[in-house]
């Protein structure tokens, strides 16, 4: 599967890269080492690098609020869309872990 993502990643039609993404969100459910490693080797190749990431507060309260920063950087004057997903582990009232994922453009 990973072999026939590879191939489409670059596509520029919207739905190709929205299956993408599904796809390999799949995959990080069963194989968070091989989707951190796939994702790991794209943003390498396409020369974007994350040079700071700022969570405030660093040890959020219940019910409070948490602002997250990031800065990257990719040489070269061309522009590149960028969409990034943000993965928040919340723990249920029964005492099990829910994911919530926040995808920002």
């Amino acid at each position: 599967m990973l072999a026939l993502l590879e191939r489409l990643k670059d596509d520029p039609g919207r739905y190709v890269q929205r299956s993408v993404a599904n796809n390999l969100d799949d995959i990080g459910k069963d194989q968070p080492a091989a989707l951190h490693a796939t994702a790991k080797r794209w943003l390498r190749r396409a020369g974007v690098k994350i040079r700071r990431v700022v969570i405030e507060p660093r040890r959020p309260r219940i019910g409070g609020t948490v602002s997250i920063g990031f800065d990257l950087e990719k040489p070269g004057r061309r522009s590149q869309r960028v969409l990034a997903d943000l993965g928040v582990h919340f723990v249920k009232a029964a005492g099990h872990a829910s994911l919530k994922v926040f995808k920002r453009k």
